[in-house]
């Protein structure tokens, strides 16, 4: 019965101390949770703050189950012709990548760093399996362009975009071989 059921989800920094923690009864098949996290960093190139959600799903005091995601805490807006990122003014300086085997090779991400690149424009041929890519551009503080294949049907777009959305290095969703931002209304 989902009615002694209850959601707990704590909000871990990278040392794993909690920094935050709700929980809820389970109510149906979705519960919303809400809370503060006064103690979070945001999450920039300059300063990749990693977080885990620790989600928990208890019959009293019996775990049911248990899952882990990482992510970061970061906005981005656009305003007056501007990318803001966390409230800042950000400049992208960005490097074209037509395969992200070259990027991991030893050394490079330090190398782009110091010519001062911050993204990694992927081109939309790489829609594969990427989340250990985009788990990489998260620890290292680079911004991505996510590829996505313009041929496939929206709701496999959705899937992905739900997929890579709780990574912060994940800037927007490139469709096409030239480069053409385009979120399918997302």
């Amino acid at each position: 019965d989902a009615r002694d059921r209850k959601l707990v989800v704590d909000i871990l920094a990278a040392d794993d101390k909690e920094i935050a923690h709700t929980e809820q009864p389970a109510v149906g098949p979705v519960t919303t949770l809400s809370g503060a996290c006064a103690a979070f960093k945001p999450w920039s190139p300059d300063q990749p703050a990693l977080f885990r959600a620790r989600v928990r799903v208890l019959r009293g005091n019996d775990l049911l189950d248990e899952r882990f995601q990482r992510f970061g805490f970061r906005t981005l807006e656009i305003r007056n012709a501007r990318f803001l990122l966390n409230g800042k003014i950000l400049r992208l300086r960005t490097v074209l990548s037509s395969d992200q085997s070259n990027v991991v090779a030893p050394g490079r991400f330090a190398e782009l760093k110091r010519l001062g690149i911050n993204s990694i424009f992927l081109h939309a041929g790489n829609f594969s399996y990427l989340t250990p890519f985009y788990e990489r551009l998260d620890e290292e503080g680079f911004l991505s362009y996510a590829p996505t294949d313009r041929a496939q049907p929206d709701a496999k777009t959705v899937t992905d975009i739900r997929r890579y959305r709780n990574h912060p290095s994940v800037l927007a969703y490139v469709s096409d071989a030239f480069g053409q931002l385009d979120v399918n209304g997302f």
